[in-house]
């Protein structure tokens, strides 16, 4: 139960008589007019022997609050090119490994290592079918968005080759930092209301129909994708590249849950 304190507070507009002293629970700073709003809280306070069914009530900033958890579209590009850029260090460093992740971005990595198709051209192209279910589900903000992130990895992913440089590098390392640094850009592009197609557009369709968390979703999709790797390559590189697997999606998982982050964008 929440301490309850008497605090003088400045006049505060509320469309009654003004009152120097609030009962509150918590104060929260006002632009308008620099005295507290109150946060009130019934069954806290039902019992305070200060409290009346009189006591005036001042309103929530609820104009300020909404105004304040919408993206603008300057917010959304940077989000988008911050995301794309630390997702594809992390895939850049996973490949340099000979490591994959889970969806169609360890897919693309898995076919890229195997034949040796440019990994920005395949990811491109093979996440063209998903645009459709995208643009039913999720809308056209979405996929625009997403076609536009998809995009920039792939173009990312084939310069950062040319760009920067890694003699070697342990698979270990790679794998806990490649897994972070790709699970932190897809958490950006999550909260923007943006993905990199794929897995990660069926993941975000069903947290939001049926509640179920994207990151769990996402390291059962992935699980297939690491059978196909430990088809293909040893059982070291297969575990190795399991552990930036989980990695990654525990980041999803343990940051990106419904209700958790109230920002969104302009056309959600």
């Amino acid at each position: 139960m929440l301490k309850h304190r008497r605090r003088t507070a400045p006049s505060i507009e509320t469309g009654h008589e003004n009152h120097g002293t609030l009962l509150y629970a918590i104060g929260v700073p006002c632009r308008k007019t620099d005295g507290w709003f109150a946060v009130w809280e019934y069954s806290h306070l039902q019992d305070s022997a200060d409290f009346s069914r009189d006591t005036v009530m001042p309103p929530l900033p609820t104009k300020q609050l909404s105004q304040a958890s919408t993206h603008t579209a300057i917010e959304d590009l940077q989000a988008i090119f911050t995301g794309t850029l630390l997702a594809a260090i992390g895939v850049s460093v996973l490949s340099k490994a000979g490591l994959v992740t889970g969806g169609i971005v360890g897919l693309s990595l898995l076919v890229h290592q195997l034949t040796g198709v440019s990994f920005g051209l395949f990811f491109a192209a093979i996440n063209l079918p998903f645009y459709i279910l995208a643009v039913r589900k999720k809308g056209w903000g979405f996929t625009i968005k997403t076609l536009g992130s998809v995009l920039l990895l792939s173009g990312f992913c084939e310069a950062i080759p040319i760009l920067m440089h890694f003699h070697s590098i342990d698979p270990v390392f790679a794998s806990i930092s490649g897994g972070l640094l790709a699970g932190v850009g897809l958490l950006i592009l999550f909260r923007h209301n943006a993905s990199l197609g794929g897995f990660n557009i069926i993941c975000l369709y069903l947290q939001e129909v049926f509640g179920l968390r994207a990151g769990f979703m996402q390291l059962t999709l992935d699980c297939l994708v690491l059978l196909m790797c430990a088809m293909t390559n040893s059982i070291q590189t297969t575990l190795i590249s399991l552990i930036a697997t989980v990695i990654l999606n525990l980041t999803l998982a343990n940051n990106h849950r419904a209700g958790r982050y109230i920002g969104k964008s302009a056309e959600q």
